[in-house]
């Protein structure tokens, strides 16, 4: 069983078909429209699941930030959807490459500090990785 499937049976599902979580569904639908009362309910579900998927990766505020960096994402992905299918394949495949690409820069750093400097560790595991750069040789950012 992969960490996906765990985290979709066993939290999702769980949270999400809960009794609380469906009278949420029920007053929201009350007050706001049918789309709302489907969106709030799985949007918390979403947040404990990608908020628990970071915690389980490690007990640092990368790892958290990376699984809600996630969730963001899908959040706008499931309103944006619709307009998405209009880009062609091509497009769809770069855009999503950028942002799962900037989701690893949250991942590999081990300090919040490294995110932002125009070398992270990062960026230099990355480069010795394509370029099977050692200590000895030089794989610099610059």
């Amino acid at each position: 069983m992969t960490l996906g499937a765990w985290f979709k049976d066993y939290v999702f599902y769980s949270v999400s078909l809960s009794k609380p979580f469906v009278k949420l569904s029920k007053k929201t639908r009350e007050h706001m429209n049918t789309f709302f009362a489907t969106f709030v309910p799985m949007s918390i579900a979403m947040f404990i699941v990608w908020f628990g998927t970071g915690i389980w990766h490690g007990a640092s505020w990368n790892f958290v930030l990376w699984g809600l960096y996630f969730f963001v994402l899908l959040s706008i992905e499931k309103q944006i959807a619709p307009k998405l299918e209009t880009l062609p394949f091509i497009v769809r495949n770069l855009v999503t490459m950028f942002f799962v690409l900037i989701g690893w820069v949250l991942f590999m750093n081990t300090s919040l500090s490294g995110i932002g400097s125009p070398c992270s560790a990062a960026e230099r595991a990355l480069l010795a990785q394509v370029f099977r750069c050692s200590s000895k040789t030089r794989c610099r950012c610059s």
